[in-house]
């Protein structure tokens, strides 16, 4: 795996073109950026959601820790990632690899938040909107060719 760190670099700077060398290789260091693709470009899902499913041991073992950090895109995209293996009949390879943790309470909790439903989540308090989202604050349209307000 000597070549792994230049992958890395090439992955980060030409995506599109690396990722399907990327299929090729089994690393915990490719689970995250996998999982950001498949989180995030619709493109690339494909190849993506192939990786994770033919790697499903390097990306729980690399996923896992990320998803009891605080929230934050990394975080959101193991979440996914592991949703994904889960879904796909998983389980009993993410319950093994949860356990290397040596905590009662690893496993519990990682499968509470996988069967969370999205829906579900939300936020406790909602934060109070922009000044600019207040319709006070808003000002009428106007018509291009008089200037005067549209009624």
């Amino acid at each position: 795996m000597d070549a792994l760190p230049g992958l890395l670099l090439a992955f980060s700077h030409r995506p599109k073109e690396t990722f399907p060398l990327i299929l090729n290789f089994g690393a915990t260091e490719l689970a995250l950026p996998v999982a950001r693709v498949w989180h995030r470009f619709a493109g690339q899902r494909n190849l993506a959601r192939q990786w994770i499913l033919q790697w499903p041991e390097h990306t729980a073992t690399a996923l896992i820790p990320l998803v009891f950090v605080k929230p934050c895109d990394n975080s959101e995209a193991a979440l996914f990632a592991l949703r994904l293996l889960y879904e796909q009949g998983h389980s009993e390879l993410l319950q093994t690899v949860a356990n290397r943790w040596d905590r009662a309470d690893m496993w519990p909790a990682l499968e509470k938040i996988l069967t969370q439903n999205p829906m579900e989540i939300y936020p406790a308090r909602i934060p109070k909107a922009p000044d600019f989202w207040h319709p006070q604050m808003w000002s009428r349209p106007r018509l291009i060719t008089n200037n005067q307000t549209v009624t």
